[in-house]
């Protein structure tokens, strides 16, 4: 799963499809633009969400180090939190489909 998301996050941001906007309290927003889904997500997300667009991290527990490195949480804490956004992101995904304007 990790390996196919960072993979679609580095397409959809070279590719224009995806747009990303940072607030200023950390969280930010993503848009799918062909799929017209918006992914909103708290700093811990954003965070993520910067790392995967990175050569590094290289594996899902790249992240949770990232996480408990940075956080300074629990390992357990980490592996949920980081499995919780890579959850939502390949969920909608998965649940986009392109709207037909016909």
């Amino acid at each position: 799963m990790f390996e196919e998301i960072k993979k679609q996050i580095k397409q959809q941001l070279a590719d224009g499809q995806l747009q990303k906007t940072i607030l200023s309290d950390g969280s930010g927003v993503l848009l799918d633009i062909d799929g017209r889904r918006v992914f909103s997500f708290n700093a811990t997300g954003m965070l993520l969400f910067d790392a995967m667009q990175s050569n590094e991290p290289t594996d899902k527990e790249d992240l949770i180090n990232l996480l408990v490195d940075t956080f300074d949480i629990p390992r357990e804490t980490a592996a949920s939190d980081t499995e919780a956004f890579l959850q939502s992101l390949q969920q909608g995904w998965e649940q986009t489909r392109p709207v037909n304007d016909d």
